[in-house]
């Protein structure tokens, strides 16, 4: 029996936060640009569960919604 120990390190990329205007209302993106890969975009979980609540739909068709406003607007 043994233990393996190592060290590791974390690179936190650069991150705003916008907002796009969708059927359900303004929602908030993460936006994390770095020096490698393209930009990653995450909408705001809580946020879009609230107003798929308040719509009465899945909140993966807000999720959708969201990055689809993102993707046409090329903020």
């Amino acid at each position: 029996i043994g233990l393996r120990r190592r060290r590791v390190s974390r690179d936190e990329r650069p991150r705003r936060i916008v907002e796009v205007e969708t059927r359900f209302g303004k929602l908030p993106l993460k936006v994390s640009e770095g020096p490698t890969g393209p930009a990653q975009v995450k909408p705001e979980f809580d946020r879009c569960a609230e107003a798929a609540e308040a719509h009465g739909v899945p909140v993966r068709e807000v999720l959708a919604a969201a990055l689809a406003a993102f993707t046409t607007t090329g903020d």
